[in-house]
């Protein structure tokens, strides 16, 4: 994922020991943010 801007860069979430609630509060979060999207799932940094 690649924005115009340099500051745009892909994050990895870890959630863990009960994180599960936040996990879909994130989830949902990208959902309803148009400019986040999910990084693919084969990309490793």
């Amino acid at each position: 994922m690649r924005g115009d801007y340099p500051f745009v860069i892909p994050v990895t979430i870890i959630c863990g020991a009960g994180g599960q609630v936040l996990s879909e509060v994130v989830e949902q979060w990208i959902r309803d943010n148009e400019r986040v999207a999910n990084a693919r799932k084969n990309m490793f940094i």
